[in-house]
């Protein structure tokens, strides 16, 4: 693990250091089809021995830089993305440039959603070792403010305001950049309950199988992206095996809802064509 970000005190006198980690590493191994460098959280002990690497990422090369922590201690960490596959929702350069990227997990770091950001050119100087930005949590909300590279057109799908520069360009020039993020709309709200039934496969092109344990009870399907938008829905009259075929979705993570009376269960979905 290569830690180019940041270092903080947990509970426990634990201490936690995050950057980038090997998807390839013997000792602390990813998901199949992970490659490159993983965005990496490291946890030590009081003897700060090292206990613990989590490490979230797809196929190209991911890093974090920052994080913070809300009121429930769940996990915001900051950082850029390249990949468009596992646990990255797309990439706006289609993989030829990096994106901003949010990750947010649960305080034991197990991952509730993921987020890229940003622009047509790279995310700023997240794309770079020496970040000097800030990420932090207020009033239920992520703040970022950091630089982005200022696209030749505006807006630029998150970026739509900066300063435009007539040619020639002697150098690339960074605009500050504020970003602020509503978490009272996040896709966190989908990661209420607990996992009561299977999807198999997962990831698959979005045909699987839901096998459940109850019977006989009215359900109805949800299958929202990663912004928390209702994308499809059915009813399932089956009671222990259900075969589902989406429509035509882009690779990325979307939430699985199953609903009936007293009862709710969530999980999620990978997309991978």
């Amino acid at each position: 693990m290569r830690s180019d970000g940041q270092t903080g005190i947990l509970s426990g006198n634990r201490t936690i250091i995050i950057g980038s980690g090997n998807a390839t590493s013997p000792l602390f191994p990813t998901p199949e089809g992970h490659q490159g460098e993983e965005g990496a959280i490291g946890i030590f002990n009081h003897d700060l021995q090292l206990t613990n690497v989590k490490m979230f990422g797809g196929s190209g090369d991911e890093r974090f830089y920052n994080y913070c922590q809300d009121i429930n201690h769940d996990f915001y960490f900051l950082g850029y993305s390249f990949s468009q596959d596992y646990d990255l929702p797309g990439n706006y350069n289609l993989g030829e440039a990096n994106d901003f990227w949010i990750v947010k997990t649960d305080s034991n770091f197990n991952k509730i959603w993921s987020k890229n950001f940003g622009g047509s050119n790279s995310a700023g100087d997240l794309a770079t070792s020496s970040w000097h930005g800030n990420f932090l949590f207020h009033n239920n909300s992520l703040l970022y403010f950091g630089s982005s590279v200022t696209p030749e057109d505006l807006p630029d799908f998150d970026i739509n305001c900066g300063n435009l520069l007539i040619p020639p360009v002697p150098v690339v020039k960074l605009d500050a950049w504020l970003v602020a993020f509503d978490l009272s709309t996040s896709v966190s709200e989908l990661h209420l309950p607990l996992v009561e039934y299977t999807i198999f496969p997962n990831p698959n092109n979005g045909s699987f199988q839901l096998q459940f344990p109850f019977s006989n009870i009215e359900k109805q399907l949800f299958v929202y992206n990663i912004n928390g938008e209702e994308i499809y829905t059915t009813p399932i009259y089956e009671t222990e095996k259900a075969v589902i075929v989406l429509p035509n979705l882009p690779n990325g993570i979307y939430y699985v809802a199953l609903t009936g009376k007293d009862l709710f269960y969530a999980s999620e979905l990978i997309i991978f064509q």
